[in-house]
């Protein structure tokens, strides 16, 4: 993987999968009657920052940093799957 240079050796990437949208309204974006598959990328650092990234727009759906006693907890306010989130479509 290239980093281009940008001294980041001691990161693991992490691909998944955080859901699916079904959608068949004409009013939609999306016509198709298949789902679209929303993946997921975590990344973890050396000093156990990690972040989630959704191909969802980019969203950040979750940030956990450690505190000086080594408890990580998860600044992010959101969602922990597509079922809470609204859909709404700006043309």
């Amino acid at each position: 993987m290239d980093f281009h240079g940008c001294n980041c050796k001691n990161v693991t990437i992490t691909e998944g999968i955080f859901g699916e949208i079904w959608t068949d309204n004409k009013d939609e974006i999306f016509i198709d009657p298949i789902p679209k598959t929303i993946k997921s990328y975590t990344l973890v650092n050396s000093n156990r920052m990690e972040v989630v990234l959704i191909t969802w727009g980019a969203t950040i759906v979750s940030l956990k940093c450690p505190d000086k006693y080594g408890h990580s907890a998860d600044v992010v306010l959101g969602f922990d799957d597509m079922t809470g989130i609204n859909f709404t479509f700006v043309r």
